[in-house]
């Protein structure tokens, strides 16, 4: 089992990735979610990465693009090293990165030697879609991270999840996030908790993150108005003096801005909610 002496000695190895960070609201090592770029990305890799660490931000919560057909064939084709490289160019840490159930459960070498290639302590293992219509299917996904997470554990990661508005649609009378909080060990598998996703399925963040104090590694500051996302932060209705002061509560490993906004204005929205962020801290 994992202890909280470990966990937050996994902590501290990723804030010392940040020997400079900018505290901001949460005194934590603040990133970006790397799919709101993944039109630049297709354009410009190395541009896009150096012109988001310009705006200030100093990690990028990556998505494994490798093998991907819908991404440019030079980024499908990246190694993880060749990866890391173009993210170290730009002075940019990766401390953790999502990666598809298929390739956690059915690839793991491979995966996890690319996750040590980027420099993850930490990794979110993905839904597999199929098997979220039910709460057998829900329950299916807790055993299989409860088992991925011993194999992580091993090779110095942590095993995290990370939500979208459909783990708090009820299936089965069941919400899927409690499923996956209940039928997992709160030391091996933690979660990304999207606090915009929390909120367009209806549910409180301020609570859930209450509720689930001690499973949560990361969360995603994603703004919302009227259940619509693709918003900078201080545009829409979520009270963030209110959700910064209990993430303080919390042992994070650090936060990452996701605005879901499409190209034309992604880049605004990711100036303005940086700006909105140090604002805060003044």
């Amino acid at each position: 089992m994992t202890s909280r002496r470990t966990f937050l000695a996994q902590a501290a190895a990723v804030a010392a990735t940040f020997p400079t960070a900018n505290a901001f609201p949460l005194n934590l090592p603040l990133g970006f979610q790397s799919f709101d770029l993944n039109t630049a990305f297709k354009d410009d890799f190395p541009g896009a990465l150096n012109k988001v660490a310009g705006l200030g931000y100093q990690w990028i919560d990556y998505v494994w693009m490798g093998g991907n057909p819908g991404t440019s064939p030079v980024l499908a084709a990246m190694s993880g090293k060749d990866v890391r490289k173009a993210f170290d160019a730009a002075k940019l840490a990766c401390p953790n990165c999502h990666y598809s159930w298929k390739s956690l459960h059915d690839d793991y070498d491979k995966t996890i030697a690319i996750a040590h290639e980027l420099g993850n302590k930490t990794l979110v293992c993905q839904s597999m879609n199929a098997n979220t219509k039910t709460a057998d299917g829900w329950k299916w996904h807790a055993d299989g991270l409860a088992e991925l997470s011993l194999k992580t554990k091993k090779d110095g990661i942590l095993t995290g999840y990370h939500n979208h508005p459909t783990e708090f649609k009820e299936v089965d009378g069941k919400l899927p996030f409690e499923i996956l909080a209940a039928g997992t060990d709160k030391n091996l598998v933690k979660f990304q908790l999207d606090l915009g996703s929390v909120a367009v399925a209806g549910h409180d963040p301020l609570k859930v993150m209450q509720q689930h104090k001690g499973q949560i590694f990361s969360i995603h500051a994603k703004e919302v108005k009227d259940g619509q996302i693709a918003l900078a932060l201080g545009e829409g209705t979520l009270d963030w003096k209110t959700l910064f002061a209990e993430a303080k509560k919390q042992n994070l490993m650090n936060y990452a801005v996701e605005t879901g906004a499409k190209a034309d204005i992604v880049w605004d929205k990711l100036k303005t909610s940086i700006d909105y962020l140090r604002e805060m801290k003044a």
